[in-house]
């Protein structure tokens, strides 16, 4: 693929997931031991558009209950630092590294999440130097799928 410049990188709202591991602790305490969000994207460019998602994993949380932490934004590290979140995203034929390094939880209505993440997104990493990184903030709905594990 042939790319010379990304001219924008949009959300597809409604399509994406928002999963969220409970694992049951001792004395029957929850708390959510990681998130992981899959976030359907439409990367637009010089030739065209493709449709591509954004994966991220690992988000750290600790709350059991989502709707408590609506309104509250959070700040995590990036790689190589301990709790940075665990992204990428399929494009231009190989996996870019997306460091997420905020997030916040706007609402949660029924079995949806709005989201707002700031990131940054590597298209340099696999040698796509034109590409360069990009700078982007997402406003994203997700529906939440909840399972629960022992720990």
């Amino acid at each position: 693929m042939d790319i010379l410049k990304i001219l924008n990188i949009t959300p597809i709202n409604g399509r994406g997931q928002a999963e969220i591991i409970i694992k049951k602790k001792f004395l029957g305490r929850r708390i959510i031991s990681s998130m992981c969000l899959k976030i359907p994207v439409r990367i637009t460019h010089a030739n065209g558009a493709n449709e591509t998602e954004i994966m991220l994993d690992g988000i750290a949380l600790n709350t059991a209950d989502v709707r408590t932490i609506r309104g509250r934004g959070f700040d995590f590290p990036v790689i190589p630092y301990p709790g940075y979140i665990d992204g990428s995203v399929y494009f231009a034929n190989v996996h870019n590294p997306v460091d997420c390094d905020r997030i916040t939880f706007l609402s949660e209505i029924g079995d949806h999440l709005s989201l707002k993440l700031h990131c940054v997104i590597d298209f340099t990493h696999e040698g796509a130097i034109e590409l360069g990184k990009r700078d982007e903030t997402f406003l994203v709905e997700l529906a939440v799928v909840k399972s629960e594990r022992m720990s």
